[in-house]
């Protein structure tokens, strides 16, 4: 569904954004390539279709401590076009994300019912291998069938996803690398889209499953490299587009923990 309605021209902004933030059903998954452009002194990023057509757009906004990357239907980063679509707001160290919709940060004289909605919490741990290995991550997203059921996430400045625990929320960590014999190193299966080595290379799973599960775990997430500056974006129910784009984004970031 989500894909029909990206994929025609016909369709208005509203619902491409209702299509972005739906979370896919139980046993659908879907895929676009996850692109990096640099533009003189400005790096932007995409999403882009398997039939090569443009989803969304990602630009970080300069003069902010930490990251603030603005994401958009179009090239333009303006919180007040109908086109914004949210924002991925990082601290200095690199450690700690959080994704929000297009809503009104909150306060006091506001109603809730028009604050962002808490997308996604992301945290960055030490890595599992030393400071060349790949980053240890793990993440939030809230329990949703229908976009509608984001409403309830819609939190204070007090509130933070971080301290909602299931099932309120799906805890979402990456599965660890494993000893190949024949590569002689650690290694992941990320199956044929992924072509290239990167430390920006992970897997979610679902967090409910313990270390010794993980071979059965479902990949909620795949995200990996397939050329200098294109990425493969795998992600399945319960995530929407927006939350697995957010995800993979908080990946090019500076870490002070991990470079």
């Amino acid at each position: 569904m989500m894909h029909q309605i990206l994929g025609k021209v016909g369709f208005n902004k509203y619902e491409r954004k209702m299509a972005i933030y739906t979370p896919l059903e139980a046993g659908e998954h879907s895929f676009v390539y996850f692109k990096r452009y640099q533009s003189g002194f400005t790096e932007y990023y995409q999403a882009i279709g398997e039939d090569q057509r443009p989803i969304l757009f990602c630009e970080n906004q300069r003069g902010c401590i930490g990251c603030n990357y603005y994401i958009s239907l179009t090239k333009e980063m303006d919180k007040n076009n109908p086109a914004y679509l949210g924002k991925l707001r990082g601290n200095a160290a690199g450690s700690v994300y959080q994704l929000y919709d297009h809503g009104i940060q909150p306060n006091n004289e506001i109603n809730r019912s028009k604050f962002r909605v808490s997308m996604a919490y992301i945290e960055y741990e030490s890595n599992f291998l030393g400071m060349k290995g790949p980053r240890k991550l793990k993440a939030k997203i809230p329990r949703a069938k229908h976009v509608e059921d984001y409403d309830l996430y819609k939190l204070t400045e007090e509130e933070c996803l971080n301290n909602f625990e299931p099932p309120a929320v799906i805890n979402l960590r990456n599965k660890q690398p494993r000893w190949n014999e024949r590569l002689k190193s650690y290694a992941l299966n990320f199956g044929g889209r992924v072509k290239q080595a990167s430390i920006k290379n992970f897997i979610l799973m679902d967090n409910e499953y313990n270390e010794n599960q993980e071979d059965k775990a479902p990949n909620l997430i795949v995200f990996g490299k397939i050329d200098e500056n294109t990425f493969a974006l795998e992600f399945r129910h319960p995530l929407n587009l927006f939350q697995a784009f957010g995800i993979a984004m908080s990946e090019f970031d500076f870490k002070l923990k991990c470079e």
